[in-house]
């Protein structure tokens, strides 16, 4: 690109656009050596940080920050671990409500553990990665949703509600999430006079309504697995003791069986 940072605004909307690379150059061969060094990194977060300030000091409803690497991403090159330790803690208290970005070759949809903070992945346009077995992340995101179905998002903003759905190549529609603006932004010089949003639980109807229908189907499914689980035990159980009092009472029937004949002739004999 030819500036580091774009920035885009509009109608209560606010986008600002940045060169992953100058955050995470260690990412690649082709950068590390272009634009590796800490002074290079530093000199790069503040006019990032400065460029999301001033959007953010306007207060616009809708604050949102993309770039290619992904921050949280479940599929084939992870976390981006520069842009975790750099970027995620900006984003936090600048108060974006979603980071957007590809380079993984997914579908996605996270959601920060700490904030109302988004993540969507939009990189299956034109070919498909895939998901790691493991990978090691600083903290957790909540997966709410993720695909390798090729595809591309749609986004609608309104001054209230901010709607993104994931669609895939023959237009139906795999995923959809509706949520509210998190205000106030912060836009202060200094990030780290902005207030600790870790801590703010959005009062937003919509986030609550995507985590209780992304999460429904896996709280559904524990239940009902616990569920069948007791039943058998309990099954088990009851049936045990059936299986004792049988094998008890033909046992008993047996000695009785075998007794009488005894006590028959031990009669004869008492009467000879």
């Amino acid at each position: 690109p030819s500036a580091e940072v774009y920035t885009i605004q509009s109608q209560g909307v606010a986008i600002i656009c940045f060169d992953t690379a100058i955050l995470a150059p260690w990412e690649t061969h082709a950068t590390r050596d272009v634009l590796g060094g800490e002074d290079l990194v530093e000199a790069a977060l503040k006019v990032i940080d400065d460029a999301i300030a001033q959007a953010a000091a306007t207060q616009p409803n809708w604050l949102f920050v993309a770039g290619h690497y992904p921050v949280r991403s479940n599929a084939e090159h992870g976390d981006t671990l520069q842009l975790v330790e750099l970027l995620l803690p900006i984003l936090r208290k600048r108060r974006v409500d979603i980071y957007f970005c590809g380079h993984d070759h997914v579908l996605e949809h996270l959601v920060d553990d700490q904030t109302p903070l988004h993540f969507v992945i939009s990189g299956a346009g034109a070919k498909t990665g895939y998901f790691q077995e493991f990978q090691a992340i600083a903290s957790p995101a909540d997966t709410i949703f993720t695909t390798l179905n090729n595809g591309f998002t749609a986004h609608v903003a309104t001054k209230d509600q901010f709607s993104t759905k994931f669609i895939n190549s023959n237009g139906t529609i795999l995923h959809d999430f509706l949520i509210d603006p998190w205000l106030p932004k912060c836009g202060l010089p200094d990030v780290l006079d902005c207030p600790d949003s870790s801590t703010i639980t959005s009062s937003s109807s919509g986030k609550n309504e995507w985590r209780l229908g992304a999460n429904f189907a896996i709280v559904f499914g524990v239940v009902i697995g616990f569920l069948f689980l007791l039943l058998t035990l309990l099954t088990f159980i009851l049936k045990r003791p059936r299986t004792s009092s049988s094998a008890n009472k033909t046992s008993n029937t047996a000695e009785l069986t075998s007794m009488v004949p005894t006590a028959h002739h031990q009669e004869e004999t008492a009467v000879v």
